[in-house]
């Protein structure tokens, strides 16, 4: 929320300005918070592909399974 505030609002409630100038944190933090954007937006993508897979065939879970090996097989 924060982070949103900053850049619509043009506030500094995560304290990256001073005297009305960018300090270089502000492009960490840009980064990190893509980096946030794009794994939420990755996971979502891959929750609901895996839904629609498991309503269609259940026997799909099963390729994630681990098999226990044996030599003698």
């Amino acid at each position: 929320m924060k982070f949103t505030c900053d850049g619509l609002f043009a506030m500094n409630l995560q304290r990256y300005l001073s005297a009305g100038r960018a300090l270089a944190g502000r492009a960490a933090l840009l980064d990190t918070m893509g980096d946030l954007i794009a794994g939420l937006a990755g996971s979502l993508l891959f929750s609901c592909w895996s839904y629609w897979r498991l309503k269609n065939d259940r026997s799909w879970l099963k390729t994630f399974f681990f098999k226990k090996y044996s030599p003698d097989d």
